[in-house]
């Protein structure tokens, strides 16, 4: 009899999956704290390589909070800001409920 094996890494999609999430919320409460508009900071995360950047591990959340203070003149705390990042968050039910 074969024993058994233990996976080492199970690998699965969490974004539009089983979590939607919208960069709209976290950018709509920057902006009351910022320089630019809402949809300006929008731009900004979603639409230039620092997110990619991010989400890759090729920079910590202190850099990443950084250049996005930088490009978007942000008065709010890390912790505000990483909070709110993660508010961006929703489950997609049916897909969070599947066995």
């Amino acid at each position: 009899m074969k024993a058994s094996r233990v996976p080492q890494a199970v690998v699965f999609d969490l974004g539009k999956v089983l979590l939607d999430f919208d960069y709209g919320i976290l950018a709509r409460r920057m902006a009351s704290q910022s320089s630019l508009s809402a949809e300006e900071i929008l731009t900004v995360v979603n639409q230039t390589p620092l997110l990619h950047r991010y989400e890759t591990g090729l920079i910590s959340d202190r850099e990443f909070y950084d250049a996005v203070v930088k490009a978007t003149g942000f008065r709010g705390t890390e912790e505000e800001f990483l909070n709110w990042f993660g508010d961006i968050f929703t489950e997609i039910i049916p897909m969070v409920e599947l066995q």
